[in-house]
């Protein structure tokens, strides 16, 4: 699952208005992790910082949403990419 996929899930029961009033992420950047493509038209890289936003934002904790995202999912971690290496 992307970030993007979790957004949509809370918005069907929800908002997108509301989730960006809870998240603090902008209107345009929620959008991208939607699509999951930014300006470039590239996939999305998140932060850390931006799963705690969305976890916020969806009335979760950092665990369940970061538990969610497919094993493959790349993060952005002090400015470079890793790979969500899930060890269990």
């Amino acid at each position: 699952m992307k970030l993007g996929e979790i957004i949509k899930e809370y918005a069907e029961e929800h908002s997108i208005s509301s989730f960006i009033n809870d998240s603090g992420l902008s209107k345009a950047y929620v959008y991208m992790l939607i699509n999951n493509k930014n300006n470039k038209g590239e996939p999305i890289v998140p932060s850390i910082e931006t799963i705690k936003k969305v976890a916020t934002g969806v009335h979760s904790t950092f665990e369940d949403v970061f538990n969610k995202l497919d094993y493959d999912f790349v993060v952005k971690v002090e400015g470079q990419a890793h790979e969500n290496l899930d060890c269990s």
